[in-house]
């Protein structure tokens, strides 16, 4: 069964109309066992497609497009997380994208990231084979024309054929034009999520498809889904918990109007947050609030019971 393996989500901001949980329940309802997400640039999207793929029983495969240039030519590329390793490739690669605005990576450059990465080159084509890092474990799309293995990748970015239209609107706010009458009347797409019966009136052929499921089984990341908070440093030896409440009450004789429903108030949210492990947070915050009003630091409204500790 075929693993949708470049699938672009909203979080590729005006470029797919995919929504995570929309997405997953697709490919459920298909019948298909794992999907990828693979945003061009970016990441953000993973955390809620991995926690969506878990609770659903679906594999996630985490990944990421890029556009791989040689100064002249350019190849759009799938980069797929092998473990946990290359997810820390990615998510360095990614980085890197952002923190220096680069729209294109060069082959040099995508050379330091591959080691623990499958690599899928989209459409290449005989005059192209010198993108093709040989040490990296790598594919070609199935309708490239270079000798290499191939696998069946499709660039999904609506659900079903009709959403042409919605992704042409969003293209069209992206790039600031207005859109033709005759995008508004397309009544069917081909970038959507096919399923198996359709690749076979495609005329797809049954190697490429087994060779997502191949792919699909060689990746494996896991992430945790808890949230680990940082330590604030507490003085004397206490705990967090206990140091926050010592602030707290510290902080009471700065309003005189504090009086009985107040203090049960005050005892509730502190329980909450002592419940919920989350004292060293409202610390950290403190923190960052005391700072900014001693060094003339304009600080937003708030919540009373942030801004109190402060």
């Amino acid at each position: 069964m075929v693993v949708h393996l470049n699938i672009h989500t909203s979080y590729d901001l005006l470029h797919s109309t995919v929504k995570i949980d929309d997405l997953i329940n697709r490919v459920k309802s298909l019948g298909q066992k794992a999907v990828a997400i693979t945003d061009l640039n970016v990441l953000f999207g993973v955390q809620s497609f991995y926690s969506a793929c878990i609770d659903a029983g679906i594999k996630p495969i985490i990944g990421m497009e890029i556009i791989l240039t040689d100064g002249i030519e350019n190849c759009y590329t799938v980069l797929l997380a092998k473990n946990n390793e290359g997810f820390k490739s990615l998510m360095q690669l990614s980085s890197r994208i952002q923190l220096k605005n680069l729209q294109k990576i060069s082959i040099d450059v995508l050379r330091q990231y591959t080691d623990q990465l499958i690599v899928i080159y989209k459409q290449l084509d005989v005059n192209q084979e010198h993108f093709v890092l040989e040490d990296a474990d790598y594919y070609v799309s199935h309708d490239s024309t270079i000798e290499a293995r191939r696998v069946y990748i499709d660039d999904v970015r609506y659900l079903s054929p009709d959403g042409i239209v919605d992704l042409s609107i969003l293209n069209a706010i992206d790039d600031n034009k207005k859109i033709p009458l005759e995008t508004i009347q397309l009544k069917s797409g081909t970038k959507y999520i096919k399923s198996d019966e359709i690749l076979l009136d495609l005329g797809i052929s049954e190697s490429v498809v087994q060779a997502t499921e191949e792919i699909a089984e060689a990746c494996n990341v896991t992430l945790e889904q808890s949230t680990h908070l940082p330590k604030y440093p507490v003085p004397n030896d206490l705990s967090s918990d206990a140091y926050l409440n010592e602030l707290l009450q510290k902080q009471k004789v700065k309003f005189p109007q504090f009086d009985e429903r107040y203090e049960e108030r005050l005892t509730y949210e502190y329980e909450v947050i002592q419940s919920m492990g989350f004292s060293d947070y409202f610390l950290i915050v403190s923190d960052l609030i005391h700072f900014a009003k001693t060094n003339d630091i304009l600080v937003g409204p708030g919540r009373d019971h942030q801004v109190v500790l402060s």
